[in-house]
């Protein structure tokens, strides 16, 4: 089930035409595309060395549009949870052939609500409230750029020069021996990196001002 309430509330027809032109980003929920078809699976993508990793996941979709690629929208259960998944993913590289490509999911008005209808879909994670969240909901303009990566980096409040992924090999793994994990990134990780970064400038500025 969806964790966003479904409220009853009548849409006038202003407002239906105000609403219908608003897009949003869910900051808890991700699209995940390019993934590789020996782990495209729920079972496998809730496991801590792969998506469950950046946190507790309230509900992943699998996408399969014809079999040509493997696409992901995952729910986490914080907004912190998903900005770390896009930070890790982002473009990364989990065989010679899969390059991650990951962004917040978008989403608009459910038109069930639109239309004062109850919704026919018990996980639909479009809005079905006049009242947004703005902790969960960012409205964005579909003309113009939007850059998944730095919304999360700002989220986490880290600086884009202190960023760096480390990734490991899986050994010995039946499936997966010729796969990377998924690159693990904590705030902590980053935290600790951002604080090295600030000391060596430190030290730095503080040699410097002993030579003159």
């Amino acid at each position: 089930m969806s964790v966003y309430k479904k409220q009853n509330y009548l849409i006038s027809q202003e407002e239906k035409k105000l609403l219908l032109n608003k897009f949003y980003i869910l900051k808890n929920t991700v699209f995940i595309s390019n993934i590789p078809k020996e782990i495209f699976k729920k079972e496998i993508l809730y496991q801590k060395k792969f998506l469950g990793q950046y946190g507790h996941i309230n509900q992943i979709f699998l996408i399969n549009n014809n079999k040509k690629e493997n696409s992901v929208i995952a729910q986490f259960d914080t907004v912190n949870q998903a900005a770390l998944s896009i930070i890790a993913l982002n473009n990364f590289e989990i065989n010679q052939n899969n390059k991650i490509k990951i962004s917040y999911y978008n989403i608009r008005y459910c038109h069930y609500f639109l239309n004062n209808k109850e919704c026919q879909n018990p996980n639909c994670l479009f809005i079905h409230t006049s009242k947004i969240n703005e902790y969960i909901y960012k409205e964005i303009n579909i003309h113009e750029y939007f850059s998944s990566f730095q919304f999360a980096l700002n989220i986490i409040n880290v600086p884009l020069e202190s960023f760096k992924i480390i990734s490991e090999k899986i050994i010995g793994e039946k499936y997966f021996e010729k796969y990377h994990k998924f690159p693990k990134m904590t705030v902590k990780k980053l935290k600790n990196e951002e604080n090295i970064n600030n000391l060596n400038r430190h030290n730095i500025n503080h040699q410097n001002q002993k030579k003159k």
